[in-house]
């Protein structure tokens, strides 16, 4: 959180449980410590995509396997990655996944799934949130961390660089990344800024729903993937979500609130209207 009086920032706990890491392992380095925007960081399928396929586990992945695997010609052009979250990479034919959970805490939960995660790793890469040192020797594979410190610097010189802000300092790029990069509290959005990071064009996103209509289940943070949903839109990235998701409200009728006549349709009538007009 930021402190206004003193401009620095300062961590606020989680309300919600956190596991404990190994206490026997050493300390490692911490976050946001060292020179601005690292450039070493290397995509670990060692490619470069331009569209993504990302899916989550919300009941409109089923559009997902409808428009690439239902079909004998699927509607959607195959993407260059597709990538799975958590569980979802038992099931999704992926390129690489994301479990942006504390490995070790998940294997506590379940052995099967710990296996399920080892033996995924011996082909493709996982990234996680932080894997120790000292925990590495009994996660073998393709495991990498997340990049959090290049993408929050990334995200900030490009804020900055917006801003019209001539050189800018180091800790004027870092706190501006701070400023939108604290807001990465689900998986979702954080595989979003990755995303960003890397240079992806277009992002087709499934399964990211939170809510669904005429039920109870939910998931928290839908705002959290609605905001950087918006935020990679403004970038300059096309982000995609599918009919029937109610993330942003894409399974309901588009509106404007306040209208009793929808605006927008009578501003396409207008336009209509305006060149008949000057054709004739």
């Amino acid at each position: 959180m930021y402190n206004p009086n003193n401009q620095q920032w300062f961590y606020v706990p989680s309300t919600r449980p956190t596991v404990l890491k190994n206490l026997e392992c050493p300390p490692q380095a911490g976050f946001f410590t060292g020179d601005i925007y690292m450039t070493d960081w290397q995509h670990p399928t060692g490619n470069t995509p331009d569209v993504v396929d990302i899916v989550a586990l919300g009941p409109s992945q089923r559009e997902y396997h409808a428009h690439q695997h239902a079909a004998y010609n699927p509607p959607m052009s195959m993407p260059d990655e597709t990538w799975a979250i958590n569980k979802g990479l038992r099931t999704v034919k992926s390129d690489m996944a994301f479990v942006l959970d504390d490995l070790e805490g998940e294997r506590r939960q379940s052995d099967r799934y710990a296996s399920d995660l080892l033996a995924y790793a011996q082909d493709k890469p996982i990234i996680t949130s932080e894997l120790m040192d000292c925990e590495r020797p009994t996660w073998s594979g393709q495991i990498h961390n997340y990049p959090l410190t290049e993408i929050i610097d990334h995200i900030g010189a490009g804020l900055v660089a917006r801003q019209g802000i001539p050189h800018p300092t180091n800790q004027q790029i870092r706190d501006a990344g701070l400023n939108a990069g604290y807001y990465l509290h689900n998986s979702v959005p954080m595989i979003l800024a990755y995303a960003l990071f890397i240079g992806v064009k277009e992002i087709r996103l499934y399964g990211a729903d939170y809510t669904i209509r005429a039920s109870d289940a939910m998931e928290e943070n839908r705002p959290n993937c609605e905001y950087w949903v918006g935020f990679l839109r403004a970038w300059g990235i096309r982000v995609l979500v599918p009919s029937s998701t109610t993330l942003l409200n894409t399974d309901l009728n588009k509106r404007i609130y306040g209208y009793a006549r929808d605006p927008m349709l009578n501003a396409v009538a207008a336009d209509k209207v305006k060149g008949k007009s000057r054709k004739s």
